[in-house]
This record gives C-alpha cells, structure tokens and sequence, in this order.
C-alpha cells in the first residue's frame, strides 16, 4: 500500500507548530529510533516514513519560517520523494563524525555518495 501524499493542508500553521512542537519531538524522536539501523561507527539510516518526512518539512517550515503558499508547496514537493511508494522502502542515510580532521578525510574518501 503507497503511503499518502503530503498536501498543503497537513501542514500546521505557525501558531499551532509551536504550540504543539515539545510533543511532535518527542514523539518523532521515539519513532526514529525504532527506525533506526546503525551501519557503523559513522553511518546510520532511518527508515522514513509520512509522520517522519511530515516532521521534517514541518521543522523546514518554521526554521525557515515559511508562510507563502507557494513556498509552502515547494517544501513539499522537496521532500516528496523520501516517501516509500508502492512495494518501496525510503530512508535517510547519516555520516555522523564529529573530529573536525577525520570528518575533514573522511569526506574527501567518500564524495560522491
């Protein structure tokens, strides 16, 4: 079963977001980590899914404080492709080094990715 599309209406105005934002986290963070599936000591991927690509492009809305329709709808469309469609698994990959020169080396090995 294809996972529904994000539409403009699903998103929560600015007042409501931040009202409501302590419980979207923490609920979204719980989510993640049972999606989560460390490769590594670097990598790691989690597994997206509506309410995590939801989550993301409601926290793109109010970093960016986003409030034009068609901005909005850019946003959307932007992170439209991490959802699974049909028979599809989707999910984010993280490169996670925190030393400044290994991250630095490491990076320059791994372009491309």
């Amino acid at each position: 079963m294809a996972v529904r599309p994000i539409k403009l209406e699903d998103l929560l105005s600015a007042a409501q977001s931040e009202e409501s934002r302590r419980q979207r986290v923490a609920e979204i963070i719980e989510i993640k980590n049972r999606r989560r599936v460390e490769i590594g000591p670097w990598v790691s991927c989690v597994f997206e899914n509506r309410a995590t690509v939801l989550y993301q492009i409601q926290e793109m809305v109010r970093i960016e404080r986003l409030s034009e329709k068609s901005a909005l709808e850019h946003e959307i469309e932007t992170f439209d492709d991490l959802l699974p469609g049909e028979d599809e698994l989707s999910l984010t990959m993280f490169i996670e080094i925190s030393d400044d020169s290994l991250r630095h080396a490491a990076l320059t090995t791994l372009g491309g990715i």
